[in-house]
C-alpha cells in the first residue's frame, strides 16, 4: 500500500512503516527445546512474549482452573499473577530460523503462587520493514 500527495510524491509505504504478524507460537511454561519459524527474519522485525495469566487461590496458594471465577472461588479470593522470574530464556538463530527455548528456573520460595508452576505464553513474531 502506498499513500501519495496530490503531486504524486510518496508519503507512506506499508512495506517500510507498518508491522505485520509473521507467526505466533503458543508455548507451554515448562517447554524446553527448539521451534522453527521459517518466515521470520530478525533483520526485518522483532519478537516478544505475551503471558497467559494464571489464576491462583490467594488464601490457599494453589493454581486454579481456567474456568474459575476471577473474584471468588469457594469463598476465597482469586487473582492472576506472573512472577518476574517466570521469563524463559529465548535464543534466536537467524540462519536456521530457529528459536531455542529454556524454561525459567523459578525461585524455591515463591510463596502463595503455586511454586513450580510456570505460566504458558505465546511468542509473537513481527516484521516491520
Amino acid at each position: 500500500m502506498e499513500l501519495r500527495n496530490a503531486d504524486g510524491s510518496l508519503v507512506l509505504e506499508s512495506d517500510e512503516t507498518f508491522t505485520r504478524v509473521v507467526h505466533t507460537a503458543p508455548v507451554l511454561g515448562d517447554f524446553s527445546g527448539v521451534i522453527s519459524v521459517p518466515a521470520f527474519d530478525d533483520t526485518k522485525g522483532l519478537f516478544y512474549v505475551s503471558y497467559r495469566l494464571m489464576k491462583f487461590n490467594v488464601d490457599g496458594g494453589v493454581r486454579l482452573a481456567d474456568s474459575a471465577d476471577w473474584s471468588t472461588t469457594s469463598g476465597s479470593r482469586t487473582r492472576s499473577a506472573v512472577h518476574p522470574a517466570a521469563m524463559p530464556t529465548l535464543a534466536w538463530a537467524n540462519g536456521p530460523k530457529e528459536m531455542t527455548i529454556t524454561p525459567s528456573a523459578l525461585p524455591g520460595a515463591w510463596p502463595r503462587y503455586g511454586s513450580g508452576d510456570r505460566p504458558d505464553y505465546t511468542i509473537i513474531f513481527l516484521h516491520y520493514r
